[in-house]
């Protein structure tokens, strides 16, 4: 009884192949870190052809840029507080302090860390 069953059973189609392209393509968000209060989210998001620094406001769900270069990309990031963040580009460490108001449009200087 159960070999009518197995005879009736289709075969779906195998997936289209994807562009090679695809596994080149800049990815939309990169080394995500939650702030230690885990209100907010910092991450790397292209901007300008470049990588730079964003937080998303979990609360609100607002992205906000904090960094506009385009000359080269923010190479790494970590936490320094809830409202602080150090971060890299061209080999040297930077911080920037996170705006209290997420609807700010233009990013502010970044501020480089001594040794």
């Amino acid at each position: 009884m159960a070999l009518p069953a197995l005879l009736t059973v289709s075969f779906a189609a195998p997936p289209p192949e994807l562009p090679v392209a695809t596994f080149f393509k800049q990815a939309s968000l990169a080394q995500l870190a939650f702030s230690p209060d885990g209100k907010r989210i910092a991450c790397l998001v292209p901007y300008e052809h470049r990588m730079n620094l964003a937080v998303i406001d979990l609360e609100n769900r607002q992205k906000n840029l904090l960094t506009n270069f385009t000359d080269n990309d923010v190479g790494s990031l970590r936490w320094a507080g809830n409202d602080r963040l150090i971060f890299t580009k061209d080999g040297e460490f930077l911080k920037k302090r996170i705006p209290a108001s997420a609807a700010r449009k233009e990013p502010q200087a970044s501020q480089r860390v001594s040794a």
